[in-house]
């Protein structure tokens, strides 16, 4: 947007720092726990997020499951989470997921789970949730 007496050069450069696409810091050191979570923030802009892991279990959360070769049950596996922290670019994509917690049958999520999650969020884009930061459980099941 150019401001009145604003120079190309001004112009071009508040784009490249308001446009990067590029995670706005390395979250391979962030500590999860200084991170607000999923909803913290409450209000409208986290509409696309809670319509996406709507989705999310409505439509690829069994067959993500099939894929990977988990059967929940009572018996058996009761439950799977992982938790990541995630990094919105200023244009609403994903750039980051880091993994900071699993528990898949008590054990490391399988590749292929973790790769269905990422495969599905990665492909949405978030305009409301621009430039942030947050915690996330991602894939979270409970079978009894």
């Amino acid at each position: 947007m150019k401001r009145p007496g604003m120079t190309a050069a001004a112009l071009a450069l508040l784009c490249v720092l308001n446009c990067r696409s590029e995670p706005v810091q390395d979250i391979g050191t962030v500590d999860p726990e200084t991170v607000p979570s999923e909803y913290a923030g409450g209000g409208d802009e986290w509409k696309a997020w809670s319509e996406a892991r709507n989705a999310w279990y409505r439509e690829s959360f069994a067959a993500c499951l099939k894929r990977a070769g988990i059967r929940m049950s009572c018996g058996g596996c009761a439950s799977a989470s992982i938790k990541v922290l995630i990094q919105v670019d200023n244009s609403g994509k994903i750039v980051s997921m880091r993994k900071f917690y699993e528990n898949v049958c008590g054990k490391s999520a399988p590749v292929e789970y973790e790769t269905c999650i990422r495969e599905f969020y990665g492909a949405r884009t978030f305009p409301s949730l621009r430039g942030k930061l947050f915690r996330a459980s991602l894939g979270t099941g409970l079978s009894c």
